[in-house]
């Protein structure tokens, strides 16, 4: 075991910002609608917390723009301003210092926004981790959660007993358990845990599912440890029931996927998506699709527009140039899906065909101003017109814009703010689309 575990701590630390930040440490910004979030260091939040009995929230931003707004668009109005103003709310931008710190020291993954409850000395007491949401309601019950927590931080037993090198091993389990039912990165302490079994301990069918269900990230050591010996990895991942095996997959993905992303590395990517693959058995233009998918969202995420631009050719010649879209659209506009609040939304697979073909077009218009990317990009934007879908106009009207089709671009992006209202859900975002355009300025 390892003599020196990691110092996991949900306490006050000294973080350190970039100079120019440091600048405007004490300055207030109002974001959104109502939440107001102070230009504080988290060391200086709970400070500040401290002399005033307060809470801590953290917001911690994405590099995915579309996914911050959603969390703004959630912790924002009357009911989330009124309530949040009970705590001290700040808001750290994506890959910063602070927000490299805080994801070590509070065990997050990167990447995807999360929002962070902690008390005065910093203890961790709720979270919504790698998630954002315009359901208010969540974000509400997590502020309702964390109040019920500040006096007995959650994990607090685990991390006194941690830091003073009095964790056992059935203590560590435990503690490894609630930290992976919150999405917590357990890495570190899960390796920690396994280098402390024996042998025959280890080829314990209970304690190898118990490692199974951590989620070990692909080609990390625990992931090799414990595929080490195939027969009894298969034996122990067999047993746990289909639905929990999906889920840990789907886990086991993310996380990797995470990594991969963060750290820029096509090689790693390489390897999740033979992990991915392997996920969808003999399944093997599904697993196709989900591969070319994965490197697809890569190069996006990295900038390379011209692997993307192939990737997505080769996407559309292989899975919908042979389709024919209008039986596909219409196929997709008659299903329906009940949503958890129980109700009922037209268009079941949620437009597969069409978002698929919408995310592409709108990736090449955001990566280059190529023509022939772009030219690419109205082709498979025009094929989902007949969905008649405003998030799909606005993207035609952007595209048709950036190819120099001014007049047209302002007339499509009218129809998908007309649109938009005729169905009760007026854009703020749509209309902007237009006034820039009508401005020249987008």
């Amino acid at each position: 075991m390892n003599p020196n575990p990691p110092k996991f701590k949900f306490r006050s630390s000294i973080l350190f910002l970039l100079f120019i930040v440091s600048l405007i440490c004490n300055a207030e910004t109002v974001f959104g609608q109502t939440l107001t979030y102070k230009n504080l260091c988290l060391s200086e939040a709970l400070a500040k917390a401290k002399k005033s009995n307060q809470i801590v929230f953290v917001q911690l931003e994405s590099d995915c723009e579309p996914c911050n707004s959603v969390a703004n668009e959630g912790l924002s109005g009357d009911e989330i301003g009124e309530l949040f103003e009970k705590f001290i709310c700040i808001k750290i931008g994506f890959n910063t210092e602070e927000y490299k710190k805080i994801i070590s020291d509070y065990r997050i993954f990167p990447n995807l926004p999360s929002s962070l409850f902690v008390n005065s000395d910093g203890n961790y007491l709720a979270s919504l981790l790698n998630y954002s949401t315009t359901n208010r309601n969540e974000y509400i019950k997590l502020a309702a959660n964390a109040m019920a927590n500040e006096k007995n931080p959650p994990f607090k037993i685990y991390t006194d007993n941690l830091s003073n090198g009095k964790l056992d091993k059935e203590l560590l389990k435990q503690y490894i358990s609630k930290l992976n039912e919150k999405n917590f990165n357990i890495a570190d302490l899960t390796e920690i845990y396994a280098e402390a079994l024996t042998l025959k301990e280890f080829e314990d069918t209970t304690e190898l599912k118990f490692l199974i269900k951590t989620a070990p990230i692909v080609n990390s050591k625990l992931y090799k440890l414990i595929r080490n010996n195939n027969e009894l990895f298969q034996k122990a991942f067999g047993s746990i029931p289909f639905e929990e095996r999906v889920s840990i997959n789907r886990k086991v993905f993310a996380r990797s996927k995470e990594k991969a992303f963060y750290e820029k590395d096509q090689n790693y990517l390489y390897a999740v998506s033979s992990f991915l693959v392997s996920t969808y058995d003999k399944d093997y233009n599904a697993a196709r699709k989900a591969s070319t998918n994965l490197l697809m969202d890569f190069y996006k995420a990295t900038k390379d527009s011209s692997q993307y631009f192939l990737l997505s050719k080769q996407y559309y010649n292989s899975n919908i140039k042979s389709l024919k879209m209008d039986s596909v659209c219409n196929a997709e506009l008659s299903q329906t899906i009940k949503r958890p609040d129980g109700m009922i939304i037209k268009g079941g697979s949620l437009y597969q065909y069409g978002n698929q073909l919408n995310k592409m077009a709108f990736s090449l218009f955001e990566l280059s101003s190529d023509k022939e990317y772009l030219g690419f990009a109205l082709k498979l934007s025009e094929q989902t017109l007949s969905y008649n879908y405003p998030a799909y106009i606005d993207t035609y009207a952007r595209i048709l814009y950036k190819l120099g089709g001014k007049k047209d671009a302002i007339d499509w992006q009218q129809k998908a703010v007309d649109l938009s209202d005729s169905l009760h859900q007026p854009n703020n975002g749509l209309n902007e689309v237009l006034a820039k355009m009508k401005n020249g300025t987008l």
